[in-house]
This record gives structure tokens, C-alpha cells and sequence, in this order.
């Protein structure tokens, strides 16, 4: 319910940026692009609220506290639209090869070959993910060939499943996809594996380039597309947002994963699992809360009872 959202012209909170009309395209991600000189402070944001949300109206809020939550804009976002992308462009060169039939059967077919070559790249390195088979559905390619990719998975799979595309595509050669998956997983890499909440300056400068390498990759692969009239790479607002993210953690070298929803999914997972062997309506609330209490109580007093006889000591 923001003023400025993903459904509305003026897609962006932070700046004046517009799908649409007057004003700077969200979709341009330079270094000079015009959005980045129309940047709000917390008075002009509040004064585009008739009536300001609640949660505005806590003392003490601002702006800035309003932070991107990389795992829906990266992971189940930009990831998504960029791996779809890949997997139907390789397809479609032959690159896991050549067969005939209908056009979603020689898809289905292709991506199975890449499925197989994905499971051994996971095993080699010790990665174990829930990822099915890639098929013309998990793509967006089922039932219709104008749709735009977009690859259906979870957060966790789709980030496996980009990293293996930049091997992929480092080993065919230099093209532009090489250099928006090597931005991408400079990300990941960087989130992942980085301590938060914090990064040094050199590291943060890293994150910053590589999403900017990333998203002017994209650009011009969506401008060819455009141009060509494929309807291929389609540049989303989280594209924006993620282009926003890079220029915030520039700035306060924030870790990006700081605040996003990756331990609020696995807490939603453990609540479900408690909340299934609650079985009466009338009290399902409550006894879901007493459960989840009493498994807290106890995971403290294993706890305690380790520190206090350790298991060396036995």
C-alpha cells in the first residue's frame, strides 16, 4: 500500500523513478542515470500519504529503515528471470542438444539433458538442494512461446542452479550472459559467504560493482530483445530495487543480507510442522503457541544441561 509501488507508474519508494511517461526510467541502470539525482528524503515521502501508514507513525521511524529484502529481489526475483532466460537460450542453441517434435516436447527434452548435467555439477561440490527436473513449465514456456522465462524454484535451488549457468556459460565463451551471470554470483558469493552484519569497504565496493555489472548485462540483453521483438529478459521493478541495494550497501557497507527473509521462511517451516499436530479449531492459536513454547523450553534446558556437564567431560 506504498504510494510509490511495483503496480503504479512511479514504481520506486526511494526516487522519482517511472515505468512510464515523464520522468527517469526505472530501467535504466547506469552510473548517470537520472533517478539517482531524485532520490526522496523522509519529508517528501511522508507528504505522498493522504493518510500515512501506521507503522510510519511509530517515533523514531524513517526512510531509510525501509531496506530491500534480497531473497524475494534477488533470489525469487531477478535470479529467477535471468536463469529462465538462460535455460530457454541454451535450449534453443543446442547446447544440451538437437531434437524434434513439437516445440514444448524438444524444450522438455533439452532441459532434461541440463537437469542431468546440473545433478553431477551438485554432487561434485557437496551441494544437496530439493530442485525437480527443469522442464518448459518450470520455465514459463509451457503453454505459450511468447511468455517471458521465468524459472520457477525456491530461493535456495535457484541460487544452485545460477551458479551452475556461470560455469556453463564461462565455459562457451565471452558473451554478454557470461558477464550478467559472473555479476550475479559475485552477489551470492558475497551474501553468502561473507560474515555480516557488516563489510569492509573493499568488500562492499565488490557487491556494488558486481551488481552493476549484472544489471547493465541485463539491460542490454533486454534492449536486443526489444529490439528484435523476442520476448525475452524483461526488466522488472525489483531490477530497480536490486540497483538501489547495490548503492546502499556501497554507502554503509551494510551486509545485503542483513535483512532478508531467509530465517523468516525457515521459521514459517518450523511453525507449520508444530501447527500440523494441532488439531482443534476452536483452540488451534493457542495450542500452537503452547507447543511452540514448550519446544523453546526445552531446547533451553538442553541447553543448560550441556554447558553444565558438557559432553567432554562424560
Amino acid at each position: 500500500m506504498l504510494s510509490s509501488n511495483y503496480s503504479t507508474r512511479k514504481v520506486c519508494h526511494l526516487c522519482e523513478a517511472v515505468k512510464y511517461g515523464a520522468g527517469p526510467p526505472f530501467d535504466d541502470f547506469g552510473a548517470g542515470a537520472c533517478h539517482r539525482n531524485t532520490s526522496r528524503d523522509h519529508n517528501s515521502y511522508m507528504l505522498g500519504f493522504a493518510t500515512p501508514p501506521p507503522l510510519s507513525l511509530i517515533p523514531g521511524f524513517q526512510l531509510c529503515m525501509l531496506v530491500c529484502d534480497p531473497m524475494h529481489c534477488l533470489h525469487l526475483g531477478v535470479l529467477q528471470w535471468a536463469v529462465g532466460n538462460a535455460l530457454v537460450l541454451l535450449s534453443g542453441e543446442g547446447r544440451w542438444g538437437v531434437f524434434e517434435g513439437q516445440r514444448k516436447h524438444k524444450l522438455d527434452k533439452s532441459l532434461r539433458v541440463a537437469y542431468s548435467e546440473f545433478q553431477p555439477w551438485c554432487r561434485c561440490r557437496a551441494i544437496s538442494t530439493s530442485q525437480p527436473v527443469f522442464t518448459a513449465n518450470s520455465v514459463n514456456r509451457g503453454e505459450s512461446p511468447n511468455s517471458f522465462p521465468e524459472f520457477k524454484g525456491k530461493a535456495s535451488n535457484t541460487r544452485w542452479v545460477t551458479m551452475w549457468l556461470c560455469d556453463v556459460l564461462y565455459h562457451i565463451g565471452p558473451r554478454t550472459e557470461a558477464a550478467l551471470f559472473w555479476g550475479l554470483c559475485e552477489m551470492l558469493h558475497i551474501m553468502h559467504v561473507f560474515p555480516g552484519p557488516w563489510l569492509t569497504g573493499r568488500v562492499a565496493q565488490r557487491f556494488a560493482r558486481a551488481c552493476r555489472v549484472a544489471l547493465l548485462s541485463y539491460g542490454c540483453l533486454a534492449r536486443a530483445a526489444k529490439a528484435d521483438c523476442l520476448p525475452l529478459w524483461g526488466v522488472k521493478p525489483k531490477h530497480h530495487q536490486l540497483d538501489h541495494l547495490g548503492e546502499v550497501v556501497a554507502r554503509t557497507h551494510l551486509h545485503p543480507g542483513y535483512a532478508w527473509a531467509f530465517c523468516d521462511e525457515d521459521f514459517n517451516g518450523r511453525i507449520c510442522k508444530v501447527a500440523a499436530a494441532c488439531m482443534h479449531p476452536h483452540v488451534f492459536s493457542l495450542r500452537v503457541l503452547e507447543k511452540y513454547s514448550l519446544k523453546v523450553r526445552l531446547s533451553l534446558e538442553d541447553a543448560r544441561t550441556d554447558s553444565v556437564n558438557p559432553p567432554w567431560k562424560t
